[in-house]
């Protein structure tokens, strides 16, 4: 008896994410005894859950044994403005469901949501806060309605407020076996570059915690180019350049086979392709011009050997009709003397094996081997004696 009242006691100090961390209190309810149970620890611990779900809880108490739907309606739609941002409302209590929603049903929520969300885009964010809930506090309204947190994570992008908690979601997503990629990579898009209202403190933020999720083994190897992608989209949305060129190198640093091979067949393409044939009107324009400096000293910098890829393809051809001729033949020119001169040896030897490996690569093009020779034919020609 005493050895039962001290577990119970215990039980009572742990907090209820150990316990569900730990699978001593289930989440995947079929009985109404189950639910009961579970509604009342939530009701218990209301304390542990995030500031803004609270009275949600506190006000559907009275349900939590009795009316389920009702208790679970109420907290659906708690969990759904604390991860959209919007203020609780209450409409979904006239939906009675016997358990979770339905795919379907979610989806028709999930997208009135998010045009509730881009249409209150500039009003305050009313969602999760990571100057007042702490990563504990999120990471058990995660466990206790996986589900909905499932279909509707993706929304924390949306405010500097709330995107700190993007990694647990992602992190706590892989554990359940929730986290689909299509939802993965719409995350990961969007920390690149946010679609609706972006700001700088978001833009800042939501950079970091890119860099967090790398950092955490979370950005798998080969969306880089997807990424890139939807980066470029940025310079029809009228993005800084200093935000395009920060993230783009990044991005490429990350993985650098970017610049040089696709990497799904017939689907992604290396990124100075992309962007010569994809993202760049026919007109000089500087930023778009600097985008293309960027891509060509990255490219020099990873695959010098290669020429920085400019002349794979139609790139070359395609750069003059842009920017023209003369000015593509001089960027090529100085980026080709910036690497020539980081050598220590022979210069002129190191430009005749640049001219020789051009002449024998099948992926460059004769346009590269003219160039080269164009830049100093006497070096490019003559022996070294050394």
């Amino acid at each position: 008896m005493d050895v039962s009242k001290g577990m119970n006691k215990r039980l009572r100090k742990t907090s209820l994410l150990e316990r569900v961390r730990q699978g001593l209190v289930t989440t995947n309810l079929t009985t109404d005894e189950e639910k009961c149970q579970f509604n009342r620890l939530i009701v218990e611990h209301q304390s542990e859950f995030p500031s803004n779900i609270r009275p949600a809880i506190i006000g559907a108490a009275v349900y939590a044994e009795k009316r389920f739907d009702h208790f679970e309606c109420v907290l659906f739609e708690a969990v759904v403005t604390a991860l959209a941002g919007l203020p609780f409302r209450g409409q979904l209590q006239m939906y009675v469901y016997d358990n979770v929603p339905t795919e379907e049903e979610v989806e028709l929520i999930r997208d009135q949501w998010r045009r509730d969300r881009v249409m209150f885009a500039t009003e305050e964010w009313n969602g999760l806060n990571s100057d007042v809930d702490t990563e504990e506090e999120v990471e058990l309204m995660i466990r206790c309605f996986s589900f909905i947190s499932r279909c509707f994570f993706s929304f924390l992008t949306c405010s500097a407020k709330s995107v700190f908690f993007v990694p647990l979601c992602i992190e706590v997503g892989h554990e359940l076996g929730w986290l689909s990629n299509d939802a993965w990579l719409d995350v990961l898009e969007e920390l690149v570059n946010k679609s609706e209202g972006p700001s700088a403190e978001l833009d800042e933020k939501s950079l970091a915690v890119l860099i967090r999720l790398k950092e955490k083994g979370l950005v798998k190897k080969g969306c880089e180019c997807k990424l890139i992608c939807w980066l470029l989209y940025s310079l029809h949305n009228e993005r800084s350049i200093s935000f395009i060129e920060t993230r783009l190198r990044l991005l490429i640093a990350w993985n650098p086979i970017t610049l040089r091979f696709r990497s799904y067949p017939h689907t992604q393409y290396p990124s100075l392709y992309l962007f010569l044939n994809e993202f760049v009107e026919i007109k000089n324009e500087a930023p778009n011009f600097r985008i293309f400096e960027v891509l060509i000293e990255l490219g020099m910098t990873h695959y010098p050997t290669k020429l920085g890829c400019v002349f794979f393809e139609n790139n070359f051809g395609s750069a003059c009709k842009i920017f023209g001729a003369h000015r593509v033949t001089q960027l090529i020119e100085d980026k080709l003397l910036s690497f020539l001169n980081q050598i220590n040896g022979n210069k002129a030897l190191a430009l005749r094996a640049l001219v020789l490996a051009a002449a024998i690569d099948d992926d460059i093009s004769i346009d590269g081997v003219y160039t080269l020779l164009r830049y100093d034919p006497i070096a490019s020609l003559t022996k070294s004696s050394t």
